[in-house]
């Protein structure tokens, strides 16, 4: 696939899933993290993506299910914390 002049196409893989994202601009730029909406996908900034100041880093992830991000269910059956929790004033 191709993308618009100075913006490409990567992907990383985790534990859970493998996402694909957008990047432009150097890799010392100042981070600017761009998510979309629902049915939409990362394509949806490559415009602003491809014509921003050298200066700023994009980074734009396909979000779960949408673009090439892995489509794998949700699993909610995970434990985020263990043992009671407590909250104080």
């Amino acid at each position: 696939m191709s993308y618009l002049p100075g913006v490409s196409c990567r992907s990383v893989d985790t534990d859970r899933l493998q996402v694909a994202f957008l990047e432009s601009g150097p890799a010392d730029g100042i981070p600017i993290v761009m998510i979309h909406g629902n049915l939409a996908t990362a394509r949806f900034f490559e415009h602003i993506m491809s014509g921003a100041p050298g200066q700023y880093r994009f980074v734009a992830p396909d979000m779960r299910g949408f673009g090439d991000t892995e489509r794998k269910s949700i699993d909610a059956t995970r434990v985020w914390a263990t043992g009671p929790t407590t909250a104080t004033r």
